[in-house]
């Protein structure tokens, strides 16, 4: 009788114990919604990059780029030399080559991108032969294709590069 009564109270004390730490988890949402100094309307406005290709460029200090490469309708390849993915910056309506990341002219395995993920890393832009016009507006590419014959790729130029970009000195 002793034994099945503590049973009972062990059960119940376990119950009103994974209840409190519901109620305990749902109570600081509900005091964070309806705090004034916490909604939406109080923090400063980020500005949103959106871009409509594959690649979305963000300047960051110090003249930094964080790319977006995002495989939206199906999986993209990308040319690699040893997980390095060189870059490019283009004027925004030109078509030449303003500034080129360097590797080692290396080629290995493509890196894929499965649909519906997004590899992001930063790239910064160092100073080359040609110095960077820091008031210029630019557009960023890398070679992207659909298949593993990157010299035939059915992607078309204004996929392969990015939302126009200004760098951040």
């Amino acid at each position: 009788m002793l034994k099945e009564t503590v049973l009972k109270i062990s059960h119940l004390l376990m119950v009103a114990m994974f209840t409190v730490t519901l109620l305990a988890c749902s109570v600081p949402s509900m005091q964070q919604s309806s705090n004034p100094a916490t909604t939406s309307e109080s923090k400063p406005a980020v500005p949103t990059h959106t871009t409509t290709s594959y690649i979305l460029a963000e300047p960051l200090p110090n003249k930094k780029l964080r790319i977006s490469i995002t495989a939206k309708e199906k999986s993209l390849r990308i040319n690699n030399c040893n997980e390095s993915i060189t870059v490019a910056l283009f004027e925004k309506d030109k078509k030449d080559v303003v500034w080129g990341g360097v590797s080692d002219a290396c080629r290995s395995q493509d890196l894929i991108i499965p649909q519906g993920a997004t590899l992001t890393f930063e790239r910064q832009i160092t100073e080359s032969h040609f110095p960077i016009n820091l008031n210029g507006t630019y557009r960023v590419g890398t070679a992207l294709s659909y298949n593993p014959n990157l010299k035939n790729s059915e992607i078309a130029e204004n996929l392969r590069l990015s939302n126009p970009v200004k760098l951040i000195p």
